[in-house]
C-alpha cells in the first residue's frame, strides 16, 4: 500500500469470512490490492464497510452532524485470486468476504 494507507487480514473466529481492514490517512483514494490466490476461495459476494471524511479532523458535533459519513454496499466478486479495493480519502474501509 502507499504511505498513510495501512492494512490487516484476518479470518473472524469461526474462519467462514475473511475481514479485510484498510485505513487511508491520505487526501487522495488509494488502490490496495489483496492477493488470496493461497486461500482457495471462490467466487462470492464481498460486504463492504466504509466511514470516511473530508478531513482528518473531522468530529461530529451538533453543527455538522453528518461530518462523518457511512456507506454500506455489496461487491459481487467473479474470482477471488486478487481483489482490489479502493479506499476513500481521510476513511477506514472493511471488506468481509464469505468463505464458500
Amino acid at each position: 500500500p502507499a504511505a498513510g494507507v495501512f492494512t490487516q487480514a484476518a479470518w473472524d473466529r469461526d474462519r467462514k469470512r475473511l475481514v479485510l481492514d484498510l485505513l487511508n490517512y491520505n487526501e487522495r483514494a488509494a488502490g490496495v490490492n489483496f492477493d488470496l490466490s493461497a486461500l482457495g476461495l471462490k467466487a462470492g459476494t464481498a460486504e463492504i464497510r466504509e466511514l470516511f471524511a473530508d478531513s482528518p479532523m473531522a468530529h461530529i458535533t451538533s453543527a455538522t452532524p453528518n461530518a462523518i459519513r457511512r456507506e454500506n454496499s455489496q461487491r459481487k466478486l467473479a474470482a477471488l485470486d486478487n481483489l482490489t479495493v479502493t479506499a476513500r480519502p481521510f476513511s477506514i474501509t472493511q471488506v468481509i468476504v464469505e468463505r464458500r
